[in-house]
Order: C-alpha cells, then structure tokens, then sequence
C-alpha cells in the first residue's frame, strides 16, 4: 500500500475546490468522495501544473483516449 498520494492536474477549478472550502460547490458529492478516497493515505497533496508541463501525463491521457491498449483512467 502506499502512504503518500500527489496528485498533479492541469485543471484548475478542481483543483481549487478540492483545496479550498467545497460545501457550496455544484459538485459536492463527487468532491466528498475524492475527500474520502484521499483520506485513505497518510499524506496526500493536489496541485496545478500547466498541460505544457506535464507531458507525461499527457502521453497516459492519449494512449486511454485512443484506447489503442485497453487503459482506464480513474
């Protein structure tokens, strides 16, 4: 299993409302349940990144889109 989680996203208004106060948002539901997923590991952190630096990421996103090799993206 693993204790720490950093989880990287070119998506900035997600990003926000996980960080910040998510009561009021239109998406409480889902974001209570990444709250509870996350809660699962010891240390966990969220971040922004420009899609510009996350190439890799970008590379993953392709292959599941062209679902060329059977991938999920969760």
């Amino acid at each position: 299993s693993y204790d720490n989680v950093l989880v990287q996203t070119n998506s900035l208004k997600p990003t926000k409302a996980i960080k910040e106060d998510f009561s009021d948002s239109s998406n409480y539901a889902l974001i209570k349940r990444i709250h509870q997923i996350l809660s699962q590991f010891r240390h966990w952190s969220i971040c922004h990144i420009y899609r510009e630096n996350n190439q890799d990421a970008n590379s993953v996103v392709k292959l599941v889109q062209d679902r060329k090799y059977g991938l999920s993206l969760f």
